[in-house]
């Protein structure tokens, strides 16, 4: 919600938010932002960070293991972020990010399966960060890959993002790419929620989003 600016978030859901992206330790927002509103102006192009038509490892995986296209990076030094660096918890979080992703997506959640369910310290770190990174990392990189190569698109044919169940329950929803890719194609305001066809998890979030 960081990444679309039609939404207007208060501040304890602006924290709550920057919480959960220090916790999945999937870069800071800053970085997530940049990245993302690139890849959604120029989806499935050498600018694109994830290009699926590059294949579904590098789209899932690949992208991060080898240097970026210099399209990425011309294109993305483009791209305005003046909203996202003038939020003060999006520069708290990038400014302390390390220490903060430490606490939040290491040591949190170690302790609490010591100290709720008595699990010894190496156990609840292997399940509650290790698995737990392992399953969320997947969850988000099916969003590049799976969701642009394999489902339906009952939107537009000639766009590559698809409709993927088996992502939408992963990730909460974004398996619903064909939709929100269709209306930027068509440069209309961003929706409400990522599909009009169910299931619906987005509308779900955004309703708490509205109640926070």
């Amino acid at each position: 919600m960081f990444v679309f600016t039609v939404f207007v978030n208060s501040p304890l859901c602006r924290l709550i938010l920057a919480f959960c992206n220090t916790c999945a330790l999937e870069t800071d927002i800053y970085d997530w932002c940049r990245d993302h509103r690139v890849h959604h102006k120029f989806s499935e192009t050498n600018a694109d960070p994830h290009n699926a038509n590059r294949g579904f490892f590098f789209a899932h995986c690949g992208w991060l293991m080898v240097k970026k296209h210099p399209a990425v990076t011309e294109k993305g030094s483009k791209i305005d972020l003046s909203d996202v660096l003038n939020d003060p918890i999006v520069a708290f979080q990038r400014r302390y990010y390390l220490v903060l992703g430490l606490i939040c997506w290491g040591l949190i959640p170690t302790y609490l399966g010591v100290y709720l369910f008595n699990e010894r310290p190496l156990n609840s770190f292997l399940f509650n960060v290790i698995f737990r990174y392992v399953f969320v990392l997947n969850g988000t990189w099916n969003v590049n890959s799976a969701a642009h190569i394999f489902g339906n698109r009952p939107y537009n044919v000639k766009i590559n993002p698809r409709e993927n169940k088996a992502v939408t329950y992963l990730s909460f929803g974004e398996g619903k790419h064909s939709c929100l890719k269709w209306l930027f194609v068509l440069n209309l305001p961003l929706p409400f929620r990522l599909s009009q066809l169910p299931p619906c998890f987005s509308l779900r979030l955004l309703g708490f989003r509205v109640w926070i």
